[in-house]
This record gives C-alpha cells, structure tokens and sequence, in this order.
C-alpha cells in the first residue's frame, strides 16, 4: 500500500493533486486512531478559521463523534485539493474492536459515500479471508461489493523486483545473498540520508526511520527475506 498506491501512484504520478493523511490501523481503538487520522487535516488550515475549529475539535475529542459532525468537516474541505485516508489491517475492526466502537466507526468511514463528490476517499487494506466480516454492515457490505479490488498473493519471481527497484532508483545498489537475505550498499552521508528516508519508509514501513538506532540499522542495511 505505501510503496504502491501511495508511494508511487499518488505521490510521484498525482502529488499536486492528492493530499495524503497519515495512515491508520483500526487496532483495538479505532475511533482513537480515526481522530488521529483526522487531525493530520490541520496542516492545510490556519488556525482560527471556521475549517480549523471543526477540525481540531473533532479530532481531539472537543466534540462527540458523530456522522453530521464529521459531514460538516467533508464540506469544509471542498476546494481543489482531494484527500485520501487509508486504513491499513482493515480486519483489526472485527478481530481487535468491540461492538458498539466497530459500528461508529464503520459508520463514521462509510458516511463519506453519502456526501455528493466527497472531497475526502477513503481506502481500506484487509486480507482476503476477513471479507466475510463485512456481511454485518449494509453500507460498508454495498460499498466493498462495488469497489473491491483484490491482489493476488506476491509470486516468487516478483519478490527481487518489488526489493530492488525503490533501492536502485535512489541510487543505490542492491546485492542478493540467499543465506543474508538483501543487503542494501551506500556511504550515509549529509546527502543521501534522504533518499535513504525514503528506502527505510518502503522497506520497513512499520517502524519510524531512524539511523540512531542500531537495531534499525542492521533491519534497513539487511532486509531478511522470511
């Protein structure tokens, strides 16, 4: 998802167009992780203006969550910008969420589809053998039925590719050793810590890029093939 449809789709393809929150996990608190989604919108508005309050508001528990409440912020990013909010391990709502907080929040998300040319998209990641759970939800059942777009699993071949190529096209070199696993080579210096930022993010995109750490270090300079 983050080296796909939006590392490369949106970001490089249509950056000027889309405005990409932070990513999200539902985990065992997803209306917590929804307003933290939320509030990476408050980046685009000054502070004291009629967007901003709604925002922030909603976004730090200021104001019940609530469909109308967050309608009301939908409206209020209409302009030339479009926003996307992903939602990554989408089963977490069935498997982590207790009931009452699973359907606020699924009615929270799925309510963008009712506002007419919605300024805000949402896409969601779940794997294949939680598609059932949705049967329960007659908004989200509608909706996935539409739009669902299903990835097969990563053949083989495909893993050297998929390992490789975001390396290489920040200039680096990547050399395969089946007993180590990957090994990324390059000098850290001033000038490419950057372009290293944006490997780490792709290869490891579940921990915060940090050359400090050491443990970080050696996942980044060496990445196991499991």
């Amino acid at each position: 998802m983050k080296a796909g449809l939006v590392q490369k789709q949106l970001r490089q393809e249509e950056a000027e167009a889309w405005n990409i929150l932070d990513i999200i996990k539902p985990e065992d608190k997803p209306l917590q992780n929804f307003r933290s989604g939320v509030s990476s919108l408050l980046e685009n508005f000054k502070k004291g203006t009629a967007a901003y309050k709604l925002i922030h508001d909603f976004a730090f528990g200021l104001e019940p969550l609530s469909v109308a409440r967050f309608g009301n912020i939908l409206e209020s990013l209409r302009g030339d910008k479009k926003y996307l909010l992903v939602i990554d391990q989408f089963e977490e709502v069935f498997t982590l969420t207790r009931e009452q907080e699973r359907e606020t929040f699924l009615d929270l998300i799925t309510s963008v589809a009712d506002i007419k040319d919605s300024p805000l998209k949402v896409v969601i990641t779940m794997r294949a053998d939680f598609l059932g759970s949705y049967l329960t939800h007659a908004a989200l059942k509608e909706l996935i039925e539409k739009n669902n777009v299903c990835i097969a699993p990563i053949a083989t071949g495909l893993m050297e590719t998929i390992i490789q190529k975001p390396a290489k096209r920040q200039g680096y070199t990547v050399e395969e050793d089946f007993k180590e696993g990957y090994i990324i080579y390059g000098e850290l210096n001033d000038e490419n810590v950057e372009k290293l930022k944006q490997i780490g993010e792709i290869l490891i995109p579940s921990k915060e890029f940090n050359l400090n750490n050491e443990e970080y270090r050696q996942e980044l300079s060496a990445t196991l093939l499991d």
